[in-house]
């Protein structure tokens, strides 16, 4: 309640005494008029000034109260223009409130990508820590290997070196050779003297002819194998001849050296001959006995 009512709410209550007291004094002056005139007339003089009393301590009363009351209402102004500049400063401050909510929202988003940016980040350099690393290490084993190579290039340039060293001293012997076989006519193709060295394959065959040079007194027999059976120059074959139809036994005719071939042809030199016989046309001819 304010104190305007609360003044009223006195003042109510005073006159309402005063009423009492004067019906009071009414009601006992009805029983004692004359007896008691004088005293209702003091009792009512009385009551006169305290009713002015009250009246003026009532004009005062709201004196004071419309005094009060335009203070409160200069207050109450001045409280709801200051509740006006509130409200308005709560707006601004809610609007700042949601700006800073705002910003403070996408501080936080950028603080999320700021940090997942440097997990990113982070992830990434770990990852090149151990790319680094791994590099190191390849570089390392590559070195190791580079070094191994280097001093394997220089051990092939030192065999190398040795080996052209041969070579040279090599070529310089074969032409050497070379020139001693020309000058002793000889051939000077392995292939020619592979019979010397090998041994001939088991093959057989059949003489085809017989050439006697009269100046050297050498016999030659051409026979019907050659170098696809296997034979080659050097080689030696036997010569036989088979048991004839009247019962003439085998014969050991000779054994010859095979000093020309050719693919199914070869012509050997007669170098040991028996006295079983003449080496004719048909004979066998073979590389065992």
């Amino acid at each position: 309640m304010t104190t305007l009512g609360k003044t009223l709410t006195v003042i109510i209550a005073l006159l309402s005494i005063c009423l009492m007291m004067f019906a009071s004094a009414v009601y006992t002056a009805g029983r004692n008029w004359r007896s008691e005139a004088n005293g209702l007339r003091e009792q009512l003089a009385g009551a006169n000034q305290r009713i002015a009393r009250s009246e003026n301590e009532l004009a005062n009363v709201q004196m004071d109260l419309n005094q009060k009351f335009e203070e409160a209402n200069d207050r109450a102004n001045k409280a709801e223009a200051s509740v006006d500049q509130l409200q308005d400063e709560n707006e601004q401050k809610e609007n700042e409130l949601v700006s800073t909510r705002q910003e403070r929202d996408v501080s936080i988003r950028q603080s999320d990508i700021a940090n997942q940016e440097a997990e990113f980040k982070r992830l990434e350099a770990e990852r090149l820590r151990q790319v680094i690393a791994k590099l190191h290490t390849d570089i390392n084993e590559l070195s190791k290997q580079n070094r191994q190579s280097n001093d394997e290039v220089y051990n092939r340039d030192v065999e190398i070196a040795t080996i052209k060293e041969k070579q040279s001293r090599l070529l310089f012997q074969y032409a050497t050779l070379k020139e001693v076989l020309a000058h002793n006519n000889i051939d000077p193709d392995p292939e020619t003297h592979k019979g010397l060295t090998a041994p001939p394959p088991s093959v057989e065959g059949l003489v085809l002819d017989t050439i006697t040079i009269t100046r050297n007194n050498t016999k030659l027999v051409e026979v019907s194998v050659g170098s696809d059976d296997g034979l080659a120059l050097g080689h030696k074959m036997y010569i036989t001849r088979p048991q004839a139809a009247d019962g003439t036994p085998a014969q050991y005719l000779g054994e010859v050296e095979i000093i020309k071939v050719t693919p199914d042809r070869s012509v050997g030199r007669l170098v040991l001959n028996t006295k079983n016989g003449i080496i004719a046309r048909g004979d066998n001819v073979t590389t065992k006995l």
